[in-house]
C-alpha cells in the first residue's frame, strides 16, 4: 500500500495551528500549548498501530465525545 506524501508545513501553517489553540484557550485554559501538541504528534507517529483522531483528539485537547469539538467550522 502506497500513500501520496503530504505537503510539508511552513511557518504560516504552524501560525494557524497556534492561533486555533489560542482561540480555544480563551474558552478553556486547559487547552495545551503548541509544544505539547508537537510532542503528542511525535508520539503518535512512532506508535506501532494507527491511532484514529477520535481516540487521540479528546486526550490531546481535552474535548470531544458528547461535548463535540468547539471549532468555528469543519476546516478549523
Amino acid at each position: 500500500m502506497s500513500h501520496e506524501p503530504l505537503p510539508l508545513m511552513d511557518n504560516s501553517d504552524f501560525d494557524a495551528i497556534e492561533a486555533i489553540l489560542d482561540a480555544l484557550r480563551v474558552h478553556d485554559p486547559e487547552v495545551p500549548q503548541w509544544e505539547f501538541c508537537e510532542g503528542a504528534m511525535a508520539a503518535l507517529l512512532c506508535t506501532r498501530r494507527p491511532v484514529p483522531a477520535d481516540e487521540y483528539f479528546p486526550l490531546v485537547v481535552g474535548i470531544g465525545g458528547e461535548d463535540g469539538v468547539p471549532f468555528a467550522d469543519a476546516d478549523q
